[in-house]
């Protein structure tokens, strides 16, 4: 069996197998990683003097697999959403400092727990795997979270070893569409983002770019795309009413701008997103400016409890939000 990853050929799990040579029973059905994904939103409406926020906290488990048949080589992760909670709020803008004058008691936030895969190719998420008969609205929420673990880059040795940034500009999948993207590759970077937990293993795991390996340990990755060069356009803020075919959203959004960063550390991993956008209705009437930001942090890799189970007759779909799901 091949090595797990934790993205499929670009971030390679080192040293699994001292984990399993130690303890055989403990790793027999894999690793199991634990995201904690914070997404925190906000808009301002016109005429009023009160941002209204939101902040979601979730639980995202995911499990490595690969499978090769005679016409086909997979390469993913299976997800699903182990719980989410969601707090909202008014900050009022005219006072120093800033002050929270409504504050809504932490609630459950129904995103769904069912399972999804995460096809990889070589540069980036290919597809979408989804069990039968979701929505809509609750499809494009997983993309935007899945859209953290999405490398979308692939010229890692565009600038080779002497250089400590790599430059490029290309197409990228995302959920906000296919969009003209400039990519930054930072190395020669000390550690300073946040450590998992690996108690079961202690530090014999640890991560490495299958591109830089040990010479350059630590690495960022921006990505900002260019919001007037997306084709398709499929412009998305969390949450947002799923649009249905030949029905018109309640509400328009035009992005404005989109940056995701990642930090990659033999001991850590974590990405964010922060999307900037105007809101209208649908009859012109202005809403206001919105923004949101969506981080995704590795909490911890430890042994699964149970054999992977892929999913049944799962639909196919793509990471571009409210892209059909098709069958396979």
């Amino acid at each position: 069996m091949k090595a797990p990853s934790l993205i499929p050929f670009v971030v390679g799990l080192i040293g699994y197998e001292s984990c399993i040579k130690d303890s055989p029973d403990v790793w027999k059905y894999g690793p199991e990683y634990t995201f904690n994904v914070g997404v925190n939103s906000s808009i301002l409406v016109h005429g009023k003097s009160d941002f209204l926020c939101s902040n979601v906290t979730i639980s995202l488990k995911c499990r490595p697999f690969n499978s090769k048949s005679s016409d086909e080589r997979v390469d993913g992760l299976q997800c699903y959403v182990k719980d989410a909670n969601i707090t909202n709020y008014e900050v009022d803008m005219n006072v120093k400092p800033l002050k929270i004058v409504q504050d809504k008691p932490t609630s459950p936030f129904e995103i769904g727990d069912r399972k999804f895969e995460i096809i990889y190719d070589k540069k980036k998420i290919k597809e979408f795997r989804v069990e039968p008969k979701i929505s809509s609205w609750h499809l494009n929420m997983i993309r935007a979270i899945a859209n953290q673990l999405n490398i979308g880059f692939d010229r890692f040795d565009k600038g080779g070893e002497r250089f400590a940034l790599v430059e490029d500009v290309g197409p990228e999948d995302s959920t906000i569409g296919i969009c003209e993207t400039k990519f930054e590759v930072s190395k020669q970077l000390t550690d300073r983002v946040k450590h998992w937990n690996n108690s079961k293993c202690e530090n014999k795991i640890h991560l490495e770019t299958y591109a830089y390996g040990k010479n350059n340990p630590m690495i960022a990755i921006d990505k900002t795309r260019d919001t007037n060069k997306c084709l398709p356009s499929t412009p998305y803020v969390f949450g947002a009413d799923e649009v249905k075919k030949d029905k018109l959203s309640l509400i328009n959004i035009k992005m404005t701008s989109s940056l995701t960063s990642f930090l990659i550390g033999p001991f850590s991993f974590q990405s964010q997103t922060r999307n900037i956008a105007t809101e209208n209705m649908n009859n012109g009437t202005f809403i206001g400016p919105s923004e949101e930001t969506i981080t995704l942090i590795l909490e911890s890799i430890q042994p699964a409890e149970s054999e992977l189970e892929r999913i049944k007759n799962p639909g196919l779909t793509t990471i571009t939000a409210n892209a059909p799901v098709n069958s396979i």
